[in-house]
């Protein structure tokens, strides 16, 4: 399986990607997580499979999504979803 995500994400590099093609990243998040440059999502069903982050985005989302991303940490049986486009 991880062979197969490799390979789908591949045509979205830069270098193959033909026009302007975006990934649609649907899932459940596990937890966010400092990286070299930002922040990273780690999602429960694809824990090899980060999304990066610069600082501002996560500054924006940690504003903007404030009240439920509070919710969220308070307790485990709460859920958080995330549907984003990827470039």
């Amino acid at each position: 399986m991880e062979k197969r995500r490799r390979q789908m994400v591949a045509r979205f590099t830069p270098a193959t990607a033909a026009k302007h093609e975006v990934l649609i990243y649907i899932g459940e998040v596990q937890e966010f997580e400092a990286a070299r440059f930002g922040s990273k999502i780690i999602f429960k069903h694809a824990p090899r499979f980060p999304v990066f982050l610069l600082d501002k985005e996560m500054t924006s989302i940690s504003r903007k999504y404030e009240a439920l991303l509070a919710i969220w940490k308070s307790d485990e049986k709460f859920k958080l979803v995330i549907i984003s486009t990827v470039t």
